[in-house]
């Protein structure tokens, strides 16, 4: 397809993406209507409910900043000229441009603190109202919790996925490089290149021809559904690894296809489907990664926590002990719960139904007891990181960061056992001056348009008259690179001629949490039961601020013959405690900052839902979070960034350029 081509069906293409913006918007209003979503409600929140909605207020906030930085630009060009031309008609085209400037800043702030900003608003209650409240989960249930989600599967042993990864990733990257490498000038005229040009071709011909306008809608949306794809869907909660694969097969031949059908010439194609391949590639890497991580982490966890229940035997007895009842749940304590849960999914991701409290309509909550013992460690490490900031004259430096230097680098430490980064920007006493490395100080490198001869060489061509008739012909002229004046050297891109880069340190503390859990009934993944003890029956601190305590245990009102039991159970964990924390500082690469072990109880919720067939929703005790196996995708946010966000970028386009040429006709710089 040609550029011309291209130009000539972008007006068709706008009118297909305005249709498909528009009828996701009035979807989008529908069903919220249909939940109970009154306009008062949506004016209130700025919309928040409504994706497309929020996105054009976004979009012109972000177009109102644009233009106030274009006219103001354009202004000074106009002021510019003023003083270098007698001219006196620049003087009120820059104070006419300069105040349209300031009132685009005016009309985005306005944007900003009305329409942008969502106003405080109280969360949308989930009644609760004549709810059936069973007592008791299925000990299977409860068995089995955390294995929809990835990585927490392998903690069941289904490892099949990851060998299918492994050999995806391959795959991937293999046609990935082909792919790329195929239409480049070392591979011509190889056998690589003409097989990849046959394949291209026999897909080509098996892609129905489109109308260029659809075929650039179609490889637009499977673009745009490609790339979310890759870029969210964390832990596969909206959707599982085999429906994530097939979309993504689906949405990938889509993009080809569409780029296929509008005439895309095949070295094109070549490249995009190379950037498809190594796309999916680095997703499949990821998830690799991911569940490696997931891996060492349980290897050091799951010792600790079957030590941990051999030496606290009976703790399903506890439940049924009249000394560790939990308070009963009453309805508005479980509808504050579950209002909280809500909101809490919703931060979860971008792609969570926005106020989906609208759609939980509660069918049944069913109750469980459990006690869990556990031991808590929170590990705090440091490291230092650099960044080049550019050039500099600056002498050498090169300052070795005092990490642990607490008198000047004072830790910060969280409440509690959490995850945590905690960046510091040293100042320039610890900058690091050293030599570029690219030009080893000289401020020059060698030139990349003539790759340092000086000399560059072009192709034109002319028109001879041969026997009364004019023939095109081409030759090649040598000449002086017009990049570095024939000398074939530039400035350094990275010192900008100095010599010497300055590299900006940062020093890092990182504070990780570890919590070897044992529960009854059992819980498989206990990250999920994290933070979520209600009632702390014994507790015993271990470490604090780095240094041993002495092991005094704490209780919460539990009757004599308890307290005995469960000190001798911690007696006989106690002689393992050193060797545990050990193994925990190694897989954080830390050192041990806090550490305790209590035995807790709480109650988990598991809750169904008459708007949301076949889903079910997890709470744990005093931890605010909802847990779903699946997640409520927001098919309205879905539609907004596949087709909203086109459309009103192409509006942003359109609607620069008339602005633009409508500036220059009626106040001409020249």
């Amino acid at each position: 397809m040609h550029a011309d081509d291209f130009a000539a069906c972008l007006p068709a293409v706008y009118l297909i993406e305005a249709v498909a913006a528009g009828l996701v918007l009035l979807s989008s209003l529908v069903v919220r209507r249909a939940h109970g979503a009154t306009l008062g409600e949506l004016f209130t929140t700025n919309f928040r409910e409504i994706p497309p909605l929020r996105a054009l207020i976004h979009f012109v906030h972000g177009m109102l900043w644009l233009a106030a930085v274009g006219l103001g630009l354009v202004a000074l060009q106009h002021a510019l000229a003023a003083t270098g031309t007698s001219t006196a008609a620049h003087v009120p085209a820059a104070l006419v441009l300069a105040a349209a400037s300031a009132a685009a800043v005016a009309g985005a702030r306005g944007a900003w603190h009305t329409m942008v900003v969502v106003p405080p608003h109280d969360a949308i209650r989930v009644s609760v109202d004549g709810v059936e409240c069973v007592p008791g989960i299925d000990p299977a249930r409860v068995a089995t919790l955390g294995q929809e989600r990835f990585p927490q599967m392998i903690a069941f042993g289904a490892t099949a996925g990851l060998w299918v990864r492994g050999v995806l990733a391959i795959v991937f990257l293999t046609i990935g490089v082909i792919a790329l490498l195929a239409p480049t000038s070392g591979a011509e005229g190889t056998d690589v290149e003409a097989r990849v040009a046959s394949l291209i071709g026999s897909c080509r011909d098996a892609v129905p021809v489109l109308p260029p306008a659809w075929g650039i809608v179609c490889a637009l949306t499977g673009g745009m559904v490609t790339g979310g794809l890759l870029c969210s869907n964390p832990g596969y909660a909206f959707f599982r690894f085999p429906v994530a694969l097939a979309i993504g097969a689906a949405s990938a031949a889509l993009t080809w296809g569409g780029a296929a059908g509008a005439g895309i010439d095949d070295a094109s194609l070549s490249i995009l489907a190379g950037a498809l391949g190594l796309g999916w590639a680095a997703r499949m890497i990821g998830d690799l990664v991911v569940a490696a991580r997931f891996t060492r982490a349980r290897a050091v966890s799951q010792p600790i926590a079957t030590r941990i229940a051999a030496a606290v035997p009976g703790l399903a007895s506890l439940r049924t002990r009249s000394d560790c009842r939990l308070p009963a749940l009453d309805e508005r304590e479980l509808c504050q719960r579950i209002t909280a849960g809500c909101r809490n999914a919703e931060e979860a991701s971008l792609l969570v139904t926005r106020s989906f409290a609208r759609f939980l309509l509660l069918a049944r909550v069913e109750t469980e007891h459990l006690v869990a013992a556990m031991l808590r460690v929170l590990t705090v490490g440091r490291f230092v990181t650099s960044a080049c900031c550019g050039g500099t004259t600056r002498p050498l430096q090169c300052p070795v960061v005092p990490m642990w230097n607490e008198s000047l680098f004072p830790l910060r430490a969280p409440t509690g056992f959490v995850d945590w980064l905690d960046p510091l920007l040293l100042g320039t006493m610890w900058d690091i001056v050293a030599i570029c490395s690219r030009c080893g100080g000289s401020g020059r490198e060698r030139c990349s348009g003539c790759g340092g001869s000086g000399r560059t060489t072009r192709t034109e061509t002319y028109t001879v008259s041969v026997g009364g008739r004019s023939e095109t012909r081409s030759r090649t002229v040598n000449e002086s690179c017009s990049r570095c004046g024939g000398s074939g050297r530039v400035t350094c891109s990275i010192c900008s001629g100095a010599g010497r880069v300055v590299h900006r340190q940062t020093l890092n503390t990182r504070w990780q949490r570890l919590l070897p859990t044992t529960t009854a009934p059992h819980v498989e993944v206990t990250d999920l039961v994290a933070d979520a003890e209600e009632r702390r029956y014994f507790h015993v601190p271990i470490v604090d601020d780095r240094r041993p305590l002495p092991l005094a245990a704490l209780h919460d009102g539990i009757d004599s013959d308890l307290r005995e039991r469960l000190s001798e159970s911690f007696t006989r964990l106690a002689p393992d405690l050193p060797g545990m924390l050990e193994s925990v500082e190694r897989l954080h690469d830390g050192r041990v900052y806090r550490a305790d072990f209590q035995v807790t109880g709480f109650h988990a919720l598991r809750i169904g839902y008459t708007r949301l067939p076949g889903e079910v929703g997890w709470f744990f005790g005093a931890r605010p979070e909802f847990y779903f196996p699946c997640l409520p995708l927001s098919w309205s946010m879905v539609g907004t960034i596949v087709f909203v966000v086109p459309f009103l970028l192409m509006t942003g386009v359109v609607a620069f350029a008339l602005a633009a040429n409508g500036i220059a006709a009626v106040l001409p710089l020249t």
